[in-house]
């Protein structure tokens, strides 16, 4: 898994990628996310890893601040056509450019199983989300006990060629994080619970 690798193998994903990531379990997952969301008039939110713009389906038409984030350039561009009216940035989710505590809202929708180094895409995120505000998280992770680790590990050599990490582990990320984190919700969506919704209270 690094930067250089993900441009390419993602600029060949991105015309297909609405057709495999936008449908089934992956918009149930964001139905699930965004149902009955509490955001107010104006709040900053923050797209880490938009991609072609499948999460902002949800929140279209609503009046706020909205900014979308990802290293691929082709995806950006997906993103921009279908929802022109937001702002859009090529970043490393790895390294924000963001001032601290910028965005009431972050979401980072299938992006720690893609970066490099989660840990460090974590902070990131932290970094530019207020005090008292929160991140939402879609993701695949190994089982919370690290049953079969070892496994996925291996597998994962594998599915990095394709641009994503089956051996991250959620709890592993929570424990080595330098912030104070509360998960508020935390919810099985998908392969028994490998994939999950995840929010949480800075």
């Amino acid at each position: 898994m690094n930067n250089k690798w993900n441009k390419i193998i993602y600029k060949v994903w991105t015309p297909f990628y609405d057709s495999l990531f936008n449908r089934g379990p992956f918009v149930n997952g964001r139905k699930i996310m965004f149902d009955g969301y509490p955001f107010n008039s104006n709040q900053k939110l923050l797209f880490v890893g938009v991609g072609t713009g499948a999460d902002l389906a949800f929140v279209q038409g609503k009046n706020l601040d909205i900014t979308g984030t990802d290293l691929s350039p082709s995806m950006i561009n997906q993103a921009r056509k279908k929802y022109p009216s937001y702002n859009y940035s090529i970043m490393d989710a790895q390294s924000l450019s963001f001032s601290n505590g910028t965005y009431d809202y972050v979401i980072a929708n299938l992006i720690l199983s893609v970066v490099p180094n989660p840990l460090k895409c974590l902070e990131e995120i932290l970094r530019v989300t207020k005090e008292s505000g929160e991140i939402w998280i879609f993701d695949k992770f190994s089982a919370p006990d690290n049953k079969y680790l070892t496994i996925q590990k291996c597998l994962s050599m594998i599915t990095s060629l394709f641009g994503t990490d089956i051996s991250v582990n959620f709890e592993k990320l929570m424990y080595e994080s330098s912030h104070n984190l509360s998960v508020y919700e935390d919810v099985p969506v998908w392969l028994k619970g490998r994939y999950r919704l995840i929010k949480i209270k800075k």
